[in-house]
């Protein structure tokens, strides 16, 4: 029987200057809509995306650990910080590493769609059709057990 529930995974993705960062491999249908709550804001007519934290709040979500280092060439520790943590901290990137975060967990991303597609496609991924169960009635229209 397959599993609804993905076990979580990690992958480590490569940046420029020898650098990289470890993502999840899946997100979870929790961690997909926090993904989506961190981008609305109140607006004067309800809520609505606010533009600016669409990439952010994909890569907050995403991320697990890196090798980005201070000024001071000091790590800069995001690992089990909490979601507002990393936010802050790539806040303080230049654009260009922002930019290249970004670009990478979003190839990720379309990879392990295009991933769980051909499993579907396949039927080796976790989205297997339930087996075709039985009738309750037989060919002459009585049900399974009922007297003919």
């Amino acid at each position: 029987m397959s599993s609804r529930i993905r076990r979580p995974e990690t992958l480590r993705l490569a940046l420029t200057r020898g650098d990289w960062i470890v993502v999840k491999k899946h997100l979870t249908a929790g961690e997909t809509r926090r993904v989506f709550r961190r981008m609305i804001r109140k607006g004067a007519t309800g809520d609505e995306i606010d533009s600016l934290q669409v990439g952010l709040s994909k890569m907050v979500v995403y991320l697990v650990d890196w090798s980005i280092t201070d000024a001071d060439d000091q790590p800069v520790i995001i690992r089990g910080q909490s979601e507002d943590v990393v936010a802050d901290v790539l806040e303080m990137l230049d654009v260009d590493s922002f930019s290249e975060i970004l670009k990478a967990i979003e190839a990720h991303e379309r990879t392990m769609e295009d991933e769980r597609e051909e499993e579907k496609k396949t039927g080796t991924g976790n989205s297997k059709s339930d087996p075709t169960w039985p009738s309750l009635a037989s060919s002459d229209g009585a049900t399974n057990g009922s007297p003919n």
